[in-house]
């Protein structure tokens, strides 16, 4: 099995190429011809394989922590059971094809557009090489294969350095990754560390002993402590700051346009002050276990298994388009298709629509 990574000879941007195929078995990945761009597949599998029906935790588009999780990508929704087993439900765009369905894994994490796993030894994986041996030898490939084409590398740029700061983690427990640019990780040990900037760097000590971390797209790293105890590093906006310091302690936390948890009672708080029309809303939900946010759609998980939804006003793509669903164990959403998974190991999604 071969992971390839070449870069544009013009821009130097890493472009990824994909080979191998691991089989997989009683769920096949859907081959239906779509763009994956704007195309929902319409011939997708709808049942998880047998032994996966007791199932649990639904995260965040952020990390998917411990097993029972589910992730929905641009492309592509995978699923991961309580025994760690792996499950494509549908991949319209092969980004997982070259995913070992045979191992083991405790995460999920998420960068949109590739799936990102995390292994039994906390190493991070998706479509770039997993160890700094591996990283070497595929950077020494593609400037050879760049040069023979007659482009320039370009070895400055920050990807090769933000791979091999990756690779070399252990110990992951939780990750936030934008691939090629930064990322940011919670350690067994709650050593909180991040790549920013072209180095790797600890994140502001504010953050260090999180069980869960969050980022948020108007700026911001937020986490909760193992008694619930929201924290986060300092804000350019004061105002902005002066709020986040009077918030509860948070079950869960979560991170969108900006940061969203889970109070100890199962309503929801969350701060955005340019959407008033989704705060409103998700502010008076109530028994959520689970939440799932885009940047301009959160879906709700309550206890009962009813899944409840909403997005900003002008971009609903039919995501929202949960009200009938039950028996629901897990839920997640990009921001333009909805998944959820049953207890029967049966799965759910809503159908994408023009706006």
């Amino acid at each position: 099995m071969r992971k390839l990574i070449g870069f544009c000879v013009l821009c130097g941007f890493s472009l990824l190429g994909l080979g191998g195929c691991k089989k997989q078995g009683e769920l096949p990945v859907a081959d239906t011809p779509t763009n994956p761009v704007t195309d929902s597949p319409t011939d997708i599998p709808t049942v998880i394989p047998a032994g996966v029906q007791e199932t649990g935790n639904g995260e965040t588009w952020e990390m998917e922590e411990g097993k029972g999780s589910l992730v929905v990508g641009t492309y592509y929704a995978a699923y991961l059971d309580e025994e760690g087993r792996l499950h494509i439900l549908y991949d319209t765009a092969g980004v997982t094809k070259d995913v070992d369905l045979e191992k083991r894994y405790t995460g999920l994490g998420v960068d949109r557009t590739l799936l990102v796993v995390i292994d039994e030894e906390g190493k991070a994986w998706a479509s770039y090489p997993e160890t700094p041996e591996e990283v070497e030898k595929e950077l020494e490939e593609s400037i050879k294969e760049t040069i023979e084409a007659g482009g320039n590398w370009g070895s400055s740029h920050r990807a090769p350095d933000m791979m091999r700061s990756l690779a070399g983690l252990s110990g992951i427990r939780q990750l936030i990754c934008s691939y090629l640019f930064d990322y940011d990780a919670v350690l067994e040990d709650g050593t909180v560390v991040s790549y920013r900037n072209n180095r790797s760097q600890r994140t502001p000590g504010e953050l260090q002993g999180a069980k869960q971390i969050a980022a948020s797209i108007a700026g911001g790293m937020a986490g909760i402590k193992e008694d619930g105890t929201f924290v986060f590093t300092p804000m350019y906006e004061l105002t902005r700051q002066r709020k986040l310091e009077k918030w509860p302690k948070l079950k869960q936390l979560y991170g969108g346009s900006y940061f969203v948890g889970i109070k100890e009672d199962g309503t929801i708080i969350a701060e955005d002050p340019e959407l008033d029309y989704l705060i409103n809303t998700i502010e008076k939900w109530s028994d959520i276990i689970r939440l799932s946010v885009a940047a301009d759609t959160v879906v709700g998980l309550r206890a009962d298994g009813t899944v409840v939804a909403v997005c900003t006003l002008g971009n609903d793509r039919g995501q929202c388009a949960v009200e009938e669903w039950r028996d629901i164990v897990t839920v997640d959403t990009n921001g333009r298709v909805t998944v959820g998974v049953r207890k029967d190991g049966s799965f759910v999604r809503t159908e994408e629509k023009e706006r």
